[in-house]
C-alpha cells in the first residue's frame, strides 16, 4: 500500500518532466492505476481486520476523489 501510494505523485512529477502530452497522460494513467491498486489494498486491510470500518471509509472516500480527478485530468490532456 505504501509503494501504490507514494507512486503516485512520483508517476505524475515523471510525466510532467517529459514535455510531451503523449508521455504525460501515460504517466497520469499510471498514477491513476496505482490509485487503484490503493483502493484494493485498503479493501484488503479492512477485511482483514488491520483497518477500521470508519477509517475504511475516510480513505476509501479520499481514493475515490483522486482516482476521479485523476480521470478528469487523463480525458483533458490533448494529443
Amino acid at each position: 500500500m505504501r509503494r501504490a501510494s507514494r507512486s503516485i505523485p512520483a508517476n505524475l512529477a515523471e510525466g510532467w518532466g517529459v514535455h510531451t502530452e503523449a508521455n504525460f497522460k501515460h504517466f497520469v494513467s499510471q498514477a491513476l492505476g496505482s490509485a487503484n491498486e490503493v483502493q484494493v489494498h485498503l479493501d484488503f486491510a479492512k477485511d482483514l481486520g488491520y483497518l477500521p470500518e470508519e477509517q475504511h471509509t475516510r480513505l476509501k472516500r479520499a481514493y475515490d476523489s483522486l482516482g476521479r480527478r485523476l480521470y478528469m485530468l487523463r480525458q483533458r490532456i490533448k494529443f
